[in-house]
């Protein structure tokens, strides 16, 4: 595959680039890294592709709304990047990535912040419960609280800025301490379930278009 990319050609690339990923996401993981390992062996080669390739390298197996997200493909790009050391200026930015990459995902213990309940009292969560983390100065965050009211469990809900507790019946709402340390607040709101053992039963999801109420 040509990994070169101009103003000239950027939208074939991109097209192209789109059938890798999907190929990548559906293979087995070992070949998968084969290919990604070959892929970014071509791109050392020329610096300003190997940006390109990262935004949509991030976007095709990172990205939470993304067909092809694949935890295991980004930690491998992301490793590769590292080791490259070709984005000097990006490796705290991939190195966070990275991060929330690793965390909860299906089958781990769930890993949260320090969170308070909303007159600042120390809380502990426990499962089975639905986890929905929202910024409450959202619109699009408020009506998730109703997009989720059929999940099973304790409704925990973790507030993610300063602004007034939601009103939502059904739901635990809680305040956090250092939440960007585990959580990557840009993708808000999404939600992940535990199970009564603290395991991730289902990983950080984004909540599905058809499930949101008009907000109010």
């Amino acid at each position: 595959m040509d990994v070169t990319v101009s103003e000239s050609n950027i939208g074939e690339a991109r097209e192209r680039f789109a059938g890798f990923a999907e190929l990548a996401a559906d293979a087995p993981l070992q070949e998968a890294y084969a290919a990604l390992d070959d892929l970014m062996r071509k791109l050392a080669k020329d610096e300003v592709s190997y940006y390109v390739y990262e935004e949509w390298m991030e976007a095709a197996f990172y990205n939470m709304h993304s067909p092809t997200r694949s935890a295991p493909l980004f930690d491998h790009i992301a490793a590769r990047i590292e080791s490259d050391g070709i984005m000097k200026d990006m490796l705290d930015r991939v190195a966070l990535l990275r991060r929330y990459n690793s965390l909860n995902l299906e089958g781990q213990q769930c890993t949260l912040p320090q969170l308070f309940t909303p007159d600042g009292t120390p809380a502990e969560v426990s499962g089975p419960a639905t986890v929905l983390v929202v910024d409450q100065t959202c619109r699009t965050c408020i009506s998730a609280l109703g997009a989720l009211a059929s999940e099973g469990g304790r409704h925990l809900a973790i507030c993610a800025s300063n602004g007034d507790i939601p009103s939502a019946p059904g739901w635990e709402y809680f305040r956090a301490q250092a939440l960007s340390d585990i959580f990557d607040t840009a993708a808000l709101p999404f939600w992940f379930a535990i199970d009564a053992s603290g395991t991730v039963t289902v990983p950080y999801s984004p909540i599905p278009q058809q499930k949101f109420a008009t907000p109010q």
